[in-house]
């Protein structure tokens, strides 16, 4: 864990959405995962501005534990 700083990744348009990509590690692997997820569309109903689609970023990396070092314990 000691390389292993944090993840920061930079949102993302792909597919007319803003999406932000992270690692996740797989239980009983060696290697681990990319996944994205989206934040909102880029244009219409429900656009956020670039301050709010970087902290929705941020929270979606929060709440998936993977920084975490009780997660990478468990893994």
């Amino acid at each position: 864990m000691a390389r292993r700083s944090g993840q920061s990744p930079k949102p993302e348009r792909h597919g007319g959405w803003w999406t932000v990509r992270f690692w996740i590690d797989v239980p009983g692997q060696e290697a681990r995962v990319r996944v994205r997820e989206r934040i909102c569309p880029v244009f219409g109903a429900g656009l956020f501005t670039r301050p709010e689609i970087e902290r929705k970023a941020k929270e979606i990396i929060f709440r998936s534990g993977t920084d975490s070092p009780e997660y990478f314990a468990k893994v």
